[in-house]
């Protein structure tokens, strides 16, 4: 019987066979292989192959008592329990496969909202969102331009004041420029005091580089920028650059502008610059100029 092999002997001998060549092919001779050695290992002759016994006929297997025990197989179209954390939730809570019988009418009678069919046959305006079974309506989106609305014309500042006016709010108007850095800058900061001061001022932003007309009339020369109006008059209350370090300084102005529209509006006339008559008389005669010619 060959002996077995030692571990790493075929990569020994190849590296010999390649060292050996080396050797010859630079006129030296190559030193004796060594002897391999003889495992002393001695192996056992293998026992004869008893003849294979006769198999037993297969038996019918008894089930397993105690805990090891297999789980009978489910049949098919078996009822399946309600699982447990449906059984803690009221019936009407529940979906419907586990309702034991309760229908969604009887459920809607039970929580004091009509029945569907009850529903089709009210008029609308008698239905609230409790009845429809519905939520209420979303809260005011966040979104910039949705918080901050943007003026783009003379028509559209003249309008804005107006709706102000009879809301009774504080017009803040901030003019920026895309390409400028520091308005990108407080761009954040603007959005968040409108979101603060969303009950009694009206935030918007006027692009200069879009709204030239607006722009040059309401004499802007420097971006960021802001301006405050009391609406009624469209009277200029304040203006001030609103660089990101002189941001807490233009919101500390607009604080004592929201006062001052509560307790001393009469006087504004007399303290701030009123531009109603003039935007007025501005824009009807933008309106009178035919559409496509310069003026």
């Amino acid at each position: 019987m060959r002996p077995p092999r030692e571990k790493g002997a075929l990569g020994k001998r190849r590296a010999r066979e390649r060292l050996e060549k080396k050797m010859l092919e630079a006129g030296l001779t190559p030193p004796p292989a060594p002897q391999q050695r003889m495992s002393t290992q001695t192996v056992a002759p293998a026992p004869a192959a008893a003849a294979p016994a006769p198999r037993a006929p297969p038996a019918a297997a008894a089930p397993a008592a105690g805990a090891g025990a297999a789980a009978p197989p489910l049949l098919e179209g078996a009822p399946i329990s309600m699982p447990e954390r449906w059984r803690k939730v009221p019936v009407c809570d529940r979906p419907n496969r586990w309702r034991e019988g309760v229908s969604q009418e009887e459920c809607d009678a039970a929580a004091g909202r009509p029945t569907r069919k009850k529903a089709a046959s009210m008029v609308p305006s008698e239905l609230s969102p409790s009845d429809l079974g519905t939520t209420p309506a979303a809260p005011p989106s966040t979104n910039y331009k949705d918080v901050v609305p943007q003026l783009v014309s003379l028509q559209d500042f003249i309008e804005a004041n107006q709706i102000s006016d009879v809301r009774r709010r504080l017009v803040v108007v901030k003019y920026y420029s895309p390409q400028c850095k520091a308005c990108l800058k407080i761009a954040a900061k603007y959005r968040r005091l409108a979101l603060d001061l969303a009950d009694d001022v009206d935030c918007f932003e006027v692009d200069t580089v879009a709204s030239r007309p607006l722009v040059k009339f309401m004499n802007v020369t420097k971006v960021p920028s802001i301006q405050i109006f009391d609406p009624a008059g469209i009277v200029r209350l304040g203006d001030s650059p609103c660089m990101p370090q002189d941001f807490d300084r233009v919101r500390h102005k607009i604080d004592v502008a929201r006062t001052s529209i509560k307790r001393r509006r009469k006087i504004h006339a007399w303290v701030g610059t009123s531009y109603g008559d003039e935007l007025a008389r501005i824009n009807e005669e933008r309106r009178d100029v035919p559409r496509g010619s310069r003026t």
